[in-house]
């Protein structure tokens, strides 16, 4: 006979005053976010006036950097023999320096994979993967996973979110309410009409 342990930490007591301590918890967070947003609207717009001002030089000097960049490297490309003895070309303005990389390049993966099975170098070239399908594994019960140890696992997460004011909700709150007071005014009206 298998004996199954729960695991589980019985959850902490609450407080008479923990939902008073939530709202208050609340009200300062919302209040920080909104003076954080305050903030940040502040900063963009400071960030934006600064760089405004100097837009058409930092154009001007991104344009010569990338000319000089690309034509440094069509001379350097020119002249392989520079980097024969150094990988670094020094002058008293700057330097040139050539990396070199190499990777390969396969144009159709499935047919190589072919062509190496066709070699019968699959052990040699081909890396083959194995995993646990979890989605399949959550359907079983929870014995069931204890015997191939595995435990199902509850995790809480909590987020809290400042109040916000959702101008969209409220347009169309308002708009609602106009309806509404027009529908019964007119319901009202009506109402009177065959009163008389």
């Amino acid at each position: 006979m298998v004996a199954i342990i729960n695991t589980t930490a019985p959850a902490p007591t609450a407080q008479k005053d923990d939902f008073a301590s939530l709202v208050n918890l609340l009200d300062r967070l919302t209040h920080a976010q909104n003076q954080l947003d305050k903030l940040q609207q502040v900063l963009d717009a400071q960030h934006l006036e600064t760089v405004r001002g100097h837009m058409p030089a930092y154009k001007e000097l991104q344009t010569t950097i990338g000319e000089c960049e690309s034509a440094v490297a069509v001379i350097a490309a020119r002249n392989p023999q520079w980097f024969d003895d150094k990988k670094t070309v020094a002058t008293p303005y700057g330097a040139v320096k050539r990396t070199s990389a190499t990777s390969l390049q396969v144009a159709d993966e499935a047919v190589t994979l072919t062509l190496i099975k066709a070699a019968g170098r699959q052990t040699d070239f081909i890396k083959v993967t194995e995993s646990l399908s979890l989605e399949t594994l959550e359907k079983l019960e929870d014995e069931q996973l204890a015997k191939f140890g595995i435990k199902r696992v509850t995790e809480h997460n909590f987020k809290a979110a400042p109040a916000g004011v959702d101008l969209g909700k409220a347009v169309k709150a308002a708009e609602k309410s106009e309806k509404a007071a027009a529908k019964a005014a007119k319901k009202s009206a009506g109402g009177k009409e065959r009163a008389s």
